[in-house]
């Protein structure tokens, strides 16, 4: 290792900081050398669960390593946020007997250890770094709380409702803004909660992925409320993780903020979302299309069919759609027939797709089991690491 250059080391160090962080956390650790010579490319990657607590501490260590007195800065390239759970109104099948606050495990930070659980680690403590004024509000301001109407308790307060946390938030996005090409932003198992944190402030300007899981309002994360110049103007793959609670997917502003938008996959598809994803592509689907009798002698011929909607998306070349889980309860009923005619629909979309030069895929439906509702908002965490 000592006889090696140091860029043959960096160029090592960032083909195994691909994790998520573990492995850069690790080669932090290891040595002073190692240390040194991986710090600007252990960050390449990064998983961080944006407790406050988490993201203060990650917050400080980053802003510390971006110090202009470092000759060059550490870069995140792909990142993978993890928001905590927010109080809502209703419940979400399924998940009733789950507890609505996020388990211990969850709040620690993936990546990074605190100051203080180990003699090793170095990251910065309070008195490194100046913060914003009220960077320390994050736990003691007054916030809302919430009520579980179905169990007649309260719930946890919203850990996102404060000022501290979305200046922290905003400086996270303000840094990483010239470097990130791949996004993944999952709001956690929200209990029918939206997240509102305008923390995309200004465009992306080399971002190619976004992944949004269970993001009920997309342009809440907008600080300008999806006003201005297009937020993702090198965006080519969009995944939307939807769920019962999202009737809006809100593909036209998707059209002006990701002009290049070519990949587009819906997971957790609902009858709602139908026709929308029909308008995607240009076509109509009707699943009770109107009977034309043409009476023999008549003097008037039958009208020709209509033409096609417009494409809210023209860039689209490839879309892929995963149809939630059928309902509970055997094949019986009007909410499985409901849901068959969904797929069918579908169905009828890929087929009227055929030879158009977009390429349509329809996956199986996404598991309905108990307990798989975190399975499935964990599944793209595994794809963005994969890729």
């Amino acid at each position: 290792m000592d006889s090696l250059p140091l860029e043959t080391l960096q160029r090592i160090f960032e083909l195994a900081c691909t994790d998520g962080g573990r492995t850069g956390n690790s080669l932090s650790l290891t040595s002073k050398g190692v240390r040194s010579a991986s710090r600007t490319v252990r960050f390449r990657s990064i998983i961080l669960i944006v407790h406050p607590r988490c993201l203060r501490s990650f917050m400080m260590l980053y802003e510390r390593e971006c110090d202009p007195a470092f000759r060059d800065k550490p870069r995140i390239q792909h990142l993978f946020l993890m928001f905590p759970s927010i109080g809502g109104t209703g419940t979400r099948p399924g998940d009733a007997s789950r507890s609505p606050s996020p388990s211990p495990r969850r709040e620690r930070c993936l990546a990074y250890r605190d100051s203080q659980s180990s003699t090793n680690s170095r990251t910065a403590s309070s008195e490194d770094i100046a913060l914003p004024s009220d960077f320390d509000d994050f736990e003691t301001e007054d916030v809302d709380i919430y009520v579980w109407p179905s169990r007649g308790r309260q719930r946890t307060p919203d850990p996102t409702a404060s000022p501290g946390y979305l200046a922290a938030a905003r400086t996270l996005f303000r840094l990483i803004t010239p470097d990130l090409q791949t996004l993944a932003i999952n709001s956690g198992m929200t209990f029918g909660g939206q997240l509102e944190l305008p923390c995309i402030g200004q465009p992306l300007p080399y971002l190619r992925e976004l992944a949004l899981v269970d993001v009920r309002e997309p342009r809440a994360l907008f600080a300008e409320g999806g006003s201005g110049p297009p937020l993702f103007p090198q965006l080519t793959h969009l995944h939307i993780v939807s769920d019962f609670t999202v009737s809006d997917l809100a593909f036209p502003m998707w059209a002006e903020h990701a002009p290049r938008l070519t990949h587009l996959r819906v997971t957790g598809v609902t009858d709602v979302h139908v026709s929308q994803l029909a308008r995607v592509v240009g076509v109509k689907v009707e699943r009770y299309p109107a009977v034309v009798v043409h009476i023999p002698g008549s003097f008037s011929p039958p009208s020709p069919p209509p033409p096609p909607p417009p494409r809210t998306n023209p860039s689209v070349r490839v879309l892929v759609m995963q149809p939630c889980p059928p309902p509970r309860g055997g094949f019986c009923g009007n909410p499985m027939i409901e849901h068959g005619e969904m797929v069918d629909d579908l169905h009828e979309i890929e087929r009227q797709c055929q030879g158009s030069g977009v390429r349509v895929t329809v996956l199986f439906h996404t598991d309905g089991a108990d307990g798989a509702g975190d399975a499935n908002a964990r599944a793209p965490q595994g794809d963005w690491i994969g890729r």
